[in-house]
């Protein structure tokens, strides 16, 4: 995902997030614990995977990431369906 010209990671934390969708770090939380960002742990830390803000910032799905849908994320087939 390309954000401001500048290839992101595969992995963003909370507060990168925020500043790519333009809300504050509790707004995140927020969409994390109601499923609707896919996130994974690295190293006991919260890390967002890019692909799941992406159709957020295009207006695309607003539903929320089922298991099935978090391991396809991860394992870069992404979602099923689509």
């Amino acid at each position: 995902m390309i954000y401001d010209g500048v290839e992101l990671p595969k992995l963003i934390t909370i507060d990168e997030a925020a500043k790519v969708l333009g809300v504050d770090c509790e707004k995140i939380r927020k969409m994390i614990k109601s499923r609707r960002l896919a996130t994974m742990r690295v190293n006991g830390e919260i890390r967002i995977i890019t692909e799941s803000i992406e159709d957020r910032r295009k207006g695309g799905p607003q539903g929320h990431f089922g298991e099935s849908e978090r391991q396809a994320l991860i394992l870069g087939a992404g979602i099923p369906g689509t």
